[in-house]
């Protein structure tokens, strides 16, 4: 069975597209996993993908699925029968790989794909799950203002906006609760400051 991976003519859900010729697909090649929900562990390994190539303006794969294993035999009957259709790339994510273009939008120029996984709804027709370069995966939250970062500090005629006393981003509550920030950042070090915080937490309890 055939999926999408990635249509690089689609916005994802976090407001960017990724061209096809900016995935680096060497460490996925030496092992297509096919994940399920991204569960980076062994009881979550569906299968693999094989014939994964670019079409057009899109990246696809054909499943190969572990018919030893029931309950991944089960999830293969799911798909064959239609009833799951839903895919998602696993992805490295770094705001210095993030290109504005006239239009207004973004393209994430540069990323390395990790794994492919099947999941119940996608968040959009092109779904993704974005980790820092050390394989730790970035939240939600973490990677929405990153792009908050980058947003604030283009004026809107697209041209970078060099006046850092014009730099204004408001967030949550809740979000700033989660970074551990009393105040908004007031300019886009404190932002960056907050959120590199944040991986490096992140990547301490991974390595314990």
């Amino acid at each position: 069975m055939k999926f999408v991976f990635n249509d690089e003519s689609q916005v994802n859900s976090y407001g960017f597209r990724i061209p096809n010729k900016g995935i680096d697909l060497t460490r996925f090649k030496k092992n297509p996993v096919m994940l399920r929900d991204h569960c980076n562990d062994v009881e979550s390994i569906i299968g693999s993908w094989e014939n994964v190539k670019f079409e057009g303006s899109q990246l696809v794969g054909e499943t190969v699925f572990d018919m030893q294993d029931e309950d991944m035999a089960a999830i293969a009957g799911k798909v064959e029968r239609g009833f799951l259709k839903g895919c998602s790339m696993g992805v490295t994510f770094s705001p210095d790989c993030m290109e504005r273009l006239p239009d207004g939008s973004w393209d994430l120029t540069k990323c390395e794909l990790f794994e492919v996984s099947l999941v119940a709804v996608p968040s959009n027709g092109n779904s993704v799950k974005l980790f820092a370069q050390n394989g730790v995966e970035l939240g939600e939250d973490e990677v929405k203002l990153a792009i908050s970062g980058l947003q604030a500090n283009w004026m809107p005629n697209g041209t970078q906006n060099k006046n850092k006393d014009m730099f204004k981003i408001t967030l949550s509550a809740q979000t700033l609760t989660k970074m551990g920030l009393s105040h908004n950042p007031e300019n886009e070090a404190e932002l960056m400051g907050a959120i590199e915080t944040i991986v490096s937490k992140l990547s301490a309890s991974e390595s314990n």
